[in-house]
């Protein structure tokens, strides 16, 4: 056997989608997976709870998915197939999930649209009641006046 076969031969078992898997490219798909203990809330790179039930279950599958994928999205897909879009940090950016992207922007938006058409209201109301006031008494005012006069040059 020469050496170029010999080579060859010795990268077969060597499937050639596969990744190494490293800390950053681990750390970057399980701080993108919900740890599944029971709501702790963590992700599964994050989680530090005492005898957790998942969390080194689901790191060492981490693992797994990286070795056999090519890259970090196809392990984080192969995750969510099959733990389900429960186990993602970030719902997908498709179909009935896409609502949790765009509803806090809606909701700005009609926020700010009710906001402004109630402050136009009272703008116009109150410039309507400002019309109508009727024009004070010359006399009645002269009266008046007269009264702080004469309470000043008591005090």
């Amino acid at each position: 056997m020469n050496r170029r076969s010999f080579f060859a031969a010795a990268l077969l078992p060597i499937p050639l989608a596969a990744m190494p898997v490293t800390e950053q490219s681990y750390r970057w798909v399980g701080e993108r997976l919900i740890c599944q203990c029971g709501g702790c809330g963590y992700t599964v790179y994050g989680c530090n709870h005492y005898g957790c039930s998942s969390a080194e279950t689901l790191r060492r599958e981490v693992r797994e998915a990286l070795a056999a994928s090519s890259n970090e999205e196809e392990a984080l897909q192969v995750m969510a197939v099959k733990y389900g879009p429960k186990i993602l940090a970030e719902p997908p950016k498709s179909g009935f999930n896409l609502t949790a992207w765009i509803m806090p922007f809606a909701a700005l938006l009609v926020g700010l649209f009710i906001v402004t058409v109630v402050l136009k209201g009272w703008k116009r109301r109150h410039a309507a009641e400002a019309g109508t006031t009727a024009p004070v008494d010359p006399a009645l005012l002269a009266r008046y006046q007269a009264g702080i006069d004469a309470e000043i040059e008591k005090s």
